[in-house]
């Protein structure tokens, strides 16, 4: 749904990197960034930072973990890594 003034700025660079900006009413909130090596978030409004390699992400989520499957959950599509065993 629509929820008034959230707005967010995704892009995207397919196999290379993902870029994720969110927040309210003019304000950031969350940074994310995804590159073939791992993960960083950064949360501006908890001042918290988390990085992660795709093997550490991959053993706290008990799923296998890439790149390619962080591509695929955003948009929505159905990966082959995703469904594969478990971690």
């Amino acid at each position: 749904g629509n929820i008034p003034g959230f707005n967010y700025v995704l892009h995207l660079q397919r196999d290379s990197a993902i870029w994720l900006s969110a927040g309210a009413f003019g304000m950031e909130g969350i940074r994310f960034l995804a590159t073939r090596e791992g993960v960083t978030l950064v949360n501006r409004l908890e001042s918290k930072y988390f990085k992660a390699t795709y093997p550490e992400l991959a053993q706290r989520l008990g799923m296998q973990m890439s790149l390619r499957v962080v591509e695929d959950m955003l948009l929505g599509n159905l990966s082959p890594e995703m469904i594969s065993a478990p971690v």
